[in-house]
């Protein structure tokens, strides 16, 4: 197709311009395809609506010319153009017939239904969204005749108590609507209100250009189309304006989405008075102006009709059997469907080489490109800089060199299962590290392949008895290498036991006040009552002097000076007494790299984490599932590691899907840092996922010493349960602060637009969230909860806050609020968690949690907290 036939495409939707191509014969480029439309769209004043979420950016776009870079962006903004499943533009290749088709009938299609666009938001909108509609006003619901308003009244100790934000509502907007707002209002004084639509990179006013009276009110009429366009191209072309290091990942913030970061519609009612109250009939959005100049409130009566419901409290209940037994059939089938979904990522998808490996069926000294030739082992992906591989072991990620480069894929075998084996000098073996553009998932069928860090996957090593009764001793050294002055390298960070009978127990990591010299006579670190999965007893906090000072069943000490592992088992040898006694080890699973797709790997094992990444770009981890992560000591000290997947510091594009977690000790599922002088965590979404028996599900916190700046986080259609039970009750009690979500319990985080929304949360140790700021009407950030099932003790928190929720500014005594119906009214009235369900167990939800099994601090030294009874 040449660009003068792609030209002729586009005129019955993009009607032509005078500015045209200088060689129209030329064979149409798909760069230069989206630089056409993009002009065009400019010229001809077509306001296209922008998807409202992007993954990531193409992962070529490095290959798009500097003059077509914009277009690029507008297509992937829009969603004109077909995608390709490597998440590439192929930007050099022709555009065809098809493709051109298509792009015009989606042109068509939208331009049609942009015509008649619009969204009307009325009072029951903002009490079921309080997110959504205003900031910096209080507000309550008033009864006028037979319709239902909204009063807004300032904030008096604001900066700008005059100012509305309808920015999140804006947000939510179809774009084809975004030409026209019409605002219905009362006010106790004459007005004259103005509106600004502002991004961090543009601002504009905007003064009504009708104003007519409706029963009462006054509707203004503001034209934005031309305002808002301006915005959207100001952002578009922009540099990232948090951006302050050229070594943040965030330099292109641009690609992702128009929402309150990009776009804030500020409303003016008052000018400059403070003392001034007003009643809202409605807002809407509006594609044609006659329609917005129609359009009144007797339209949508039946929207506006007092009812009963008007303001709607949570259904506080008690659970039943049956609603537990339906939730756990839930998480079963999810999990199944998870652990056995299908390659989503297919060798076709890969625009560059693809390598196999099998460590059932491959060979090191075959090819690794096809399945019939694959490699034996992971370490063939990594080649290094000087040297041998074993004999000069090195030390970092960037002392390595990848065998496979931007646009490749690696597919692992199902059924195969790969071993930590990459030295890294100071932090215990890795897998695999992921390179950058790359894409991994699975080839073949049956079981996910398995990425480990243990020391025997099968757990079959053998137990031999020591001078101390019931204290086996395994019959393994575990030497420290000579490379590494790091005594944990090879710390065992848990053991695994499964009975003959199927069940799954844990040891207990006796941990010494000095772990480079454990039996000084000094006491253990304190773990409280704890669970090993088959036992309840107190470990931990006395004096040790020998490994027989172990006592309990499944108890362990590593002593790093003797390399040797002890376990306390009174029912004799634990090579014989159960099935198998898997030893996991201090290491890393994946180390992840930007712009890559993981699909379908499976992480069983790892003394660290599952997956861990380092100021993360476009990362997308899918199908996958994380078990048994985490026990490791931090290199001299007790802190322990452990999670499923973990970000540090800054992130662009961060995404978690289908994923399931299931006994991590810290979280499941995590970006969090404090390291770095700046850090922006932006676009983190966690969808579908399965997460159970962790200490957390999700832990999202920012605490770098400039910016702290937390945008777009979507939590949404999960399933959460048992957090802080089994394994995820691990560590030492001072940290049994388990809960499903945890967003920023210190001071000083700054969220936009965080969403935790249809979610099941299914029991908590200690609290359902750590949280603060969280989002109450009237207010623009912190975190936004709605239509969420819950399910907790009523022994239990619903939320450990600041005793301001509002407050994230000052490192207060944290409140801790209690799962009980009277919170529950008061959260409704503050306009959280809208449209959710609540069961309450009355008591304590499982057997030891009485005598203090799975305690929570805050019970434990009531004095450090504000309990609400």
């Amino acid at each position: 197709m040449t660009i003068n036939e792609f030209h002729i495409k586009l005129n019955p939707v993009l009607p032509e311009t005078a500015d045209r191509s200088s060689d129209e014969t030329a064979v149409l480029t798909r760069e230069t395809a989206a630089d056409i439309l993009a002009h065009r769209a400019d010229i001809c004043r077509v306001l296209l609506p922008f998807k409202k979420e992007i993954d990531k950016e193409y992962t070529d776009i490095e290959d798009v010319s500097s003059r077509c870079r914009f277009g690029v962006d507008f297509c992937a903004m829009t969603g004109l153009f077909p995608t390709f499943p490597d998440g590439s533009f192929r930007p050099k290749e022709p555009l065809t017939e098809t493709e051109a088709d298509e792009i015009v009938s989606v042109l068509r299609k939208i331009t049609e239904e942009g015509t008649h666009a619009r969204e009307i938001i009325t009072c029951h909108d903002m009490i079921d969204s309080p997110r959504s509609v205003y900031s910096n006003m209080t507000s309550s619901v008033r009864n006028d005749g037979s319709l239902s308003v909204m009063r807004f009244t300032p904030y008096p100790t604001h900066t700008a108590p005059w100012y509305m934000g309808l920015d999140h509502a804006a947000g939510d907007v179809s774009d084809s609507a975004m030409k026209y707002c019409k605002i219905c209002i009362r006010a106790e004084k004459q007005i004259s209100p103005y509106l600004v639509l502002s991004s961090p990179v543009f601002s504009g006013t905007v003064y009504p250009c009708s104003v007519e009276e409706q029963s009462g009110f006054t509707a203004y009429l503001f034209p934005i189309e031309d305002t808002f366009r301006s915005l959207r191209h100001a952002c578009l072309t922009a540099e990232n304006p948090y951006a302050d290091s050229t070594d943040l990942p965030l330099r292109r913030m641009h690609l992702k989405k128009l929402n309150s970061r990009y776009l804030r519609l500020a409303f003016y009612p008052f000018g400059e008075e403070t003392d001034v109250s007003a009643d809202i009939l409605y807002f809407g959005f509006f594609a044609d102006r006659e329609e917005a100049e129609q359009y009144t409130a007797a339209a949508d009566a039946a929207r506006y009709a007092v009812t009963e419901d008007t303001v709607r409290h949570p259904q506080y209940q008690p659970v039943t059997e049956e609603i537990i037994a339906e939730n756990n059939a839930a998480i079963e089938r999810r999990v199944r469907e998870i652990q056995n979904t299908p390659n989503v990522l297919t060798p076709d998808q890969i625009r560059g080489t693809c390598y196999y490996i099998s460590s059932a069926h491959g060979d090191d000294s075959n090819d690794g490109l096809s399945p019939e030739t694959a490699w034996k082992s992971i370490t063939k992906l990594i080649l290094p800089k000087e040297g041998e591989w074993f004999s000069t072991p090195l030390t970092s990620y960037p002392a390595m060199e990848h065998v496979v480069k931007r646009g490749d894929g690696v597919f692992l075998e199902r059924g195969s299962v790969f071993n930590a084996e990459l030295v890294t000098g100071h932090a215990g073996d890795y897998t695999m590290w992921f390179a950058d553009g790359v894409s991994y998932g699975a080839y073949g069928e049956g079981e996910k392949p398995v990425i480990t860090c243990c020391v025997d996957y099968n757990g079959s090593r053998n137990w031999v008895k020591t001078e101390y009764e019931h204290v086996w001793m395994l019959d393994e050294t575990l030497e420290i290498p000579s490379f590494t002055t790091q005594l944990s390298y090879n710390d065992i960070a848990n053991i695994v036991v499964r009975s003959r009978d199927g069940i799954t127990g844990h040891g207990i990591k006796v941990l010494a006040a000095n772990p480079e010299d454990p039996f000084n006579g000094q006491k253990t670190v304190p773990f409280g009552m704890i669970s090993n999965g088959f036992e309840i007893y107190e470990s931990g906090g006395i004096p040790f002097t020998s490994p027989g000072c172990l006592r309990n069943n499944l108890e362990y000490i590593h002593d790093w000076k003797s390399a040797r592992v002890y376990l306390y088992c009174d029912k004799g040898n634990p090579g014989e007494v159960y099935e198998s006694v898997i030893l996991t080890r201090q290491g890393i699973g994946a180390y992840g790299g930007s712009d890559c797709l993981v699909d379908n790997l499976a992480f069983r094992y790892i003394g660290t984490f599952g997956i861990s990444t380092h100021n993360i770009k476009n990362l997308t981890i899918q199908n996958c599932t994380f078990e048994w992560t985490g026990g490791a000591i931090q290199e001299k000290g007790t802190t322990i590691f452990g999670g499923g997947i973990q970000n540090w510091c800054s992130c662009d594009g961060f995404y978690i899907r289908n994923c399931y977690s299931n006994q991590a000790l810290d979280a499941a599922f995590s970006t969090q840092g404090v390291n770095d002088d700046t850090a922006i965590m932006h676009d983190v979404v966690v969808e579908n996922c399965v997460a159970i028996n962790a200490n957390s599900s999700v832990e999202i916190w920012n605490y770098s010493p400039k910016v702290r700046l937390v945008a777009n986080v979507r939590i949404r259609d999960n399933l959460f349960g048992y957090v802080g039970y089994h394994f995820g009750n691990r560590k030492i009690i001072t940290a049994k602060d388990a809960c499903i979500l945890q967003f920023g319990i210190g001071a000083g985080q700054d969220p936009e637009n965080v969403v935790f929304e249809r979610n099941l949360c299914m029991f908590a140790s200690s609290a359902c969230f750590w949280a603060r700021p969280i989002l109450c009407r009237g207010d623009t950030t912190g975190t936004f909860l709605r239509d969420n099932t819950y399910i907790l003790s009523s022994r239990k928190a619903y939320m450990l806050t600041s005793p301001d929720l509002r407050n994230d500014h000052a490192d207060e005594d944290r409140w801790c609020v209690l799962f009980t119906e009277r919170m529950l009214r008061e959260f409704t009235e503050l306009g959280i968690d809208r449209n959710s369900r609540f069961y309450f167990v009355d008591g304590y939800a499982f057997d030891g949690e009485a005598d203090g099994v799975y305690i929570p601090p805050y019970f434990v030294e009531k004095q450090k907290y504000r309990i609400s009874e």
